[in-house]
């Protein structure tokens, strides 16, 4: 006899199976998860995610992988692109508010192809984005000194562009305003708003301005 939270847990992953529409939504709710008005979910392979919150009009691509996560949460208007891989550590699950949290803002935007290991949670602020592809964003590590393992959240700020490529290690913040270049490896320490960082380990290379600042919709114009 199948038991209970086993068969959850194929409902589930048959359920975000599905193509995106009205039914899939309601058996979502059905299931215990938030989704709001005008959302749209493609076919996604979801296992042991154990709430997702879904704002108005809040779009997921298809193709994307999550797995044990706690919490996948995205505000009105935020987006994730196809074909990304998003999951957590089992053993870091717990100990913190941020554990296996994947936190998407009003209108933040994750395009396509990335991996984004959540152990300590990823976080992006009000139409931040990581663009571009093949980003490796990672939130915990082995410690050689104690022999344990650490984890701590990436935070991406309000209206930043993260560029393909890009690594960002546990602890990282991306300053909000600001751009990295192709194939940056960020670490903790960025401070100041609005500027360009690029290299390895990626340096405050110069201020940025422009459109992309005071954008007022999450999508870009062709």
């Amino acid at each position: 006899m199948i038991r209970p939270i086993l068969m959850v847990r194929a409902i589930t992953f048959l359920v975000f199976l599905m193509p995106a529409c009205a039914l899939k939504n309601l058996g979502l709710r059905w299931l215990g998860h938030a989704i709001g008005r005008d959302v749209r979910i493609g076919p996604c392979a979801v296992d042991r995610v154990r709430r997702f919150e879904l704002g108005t009009g809040a779009r997921i691509g298809g193709g994307n992988t999550f797995r044990g996560l706690n919490l996948v949460s995205l505000g009105a208007d935020a987006r994730i692109g196809q074909w990304n891989w998003i999951t957590c550590a089992p053993l870091l699950l717990d100990g913190g508010p941020d554990r296996g949290t994947l936190g998407l803002a009003d209108h933040a935007t994750i395009v396509s192809r990335h991996y984004i290991d959540c152990s300590g949670g990823v976080f992006l602020e009000t139409y931040a984005v990581l663009g571009g592809l093949r980003s490796v964003l990672l939130t915990h590590q082995a410690d050689y000194r104690t022999s344990t393992l650490s984890a701590d959240r990436i935070t991406i700020g309000a209206y930043s562009l993260v560029n393909a490529c890009n690594n960002l290690v546990q602890g990282t913040t991306v300053p909000a305003r600001s751009v990295t270049t192709m194939g940056a490896v960020l670490l903790p320490g960025l401070k100041a708003e609005g500027r360009l960082y690029g290299g390895v380990p990626a340096k405050d290379i110069k201020p940025v301005e422009g459109r992309w600042f005071h954008r007022t919709d999450a999508r870009i114009e062709s």
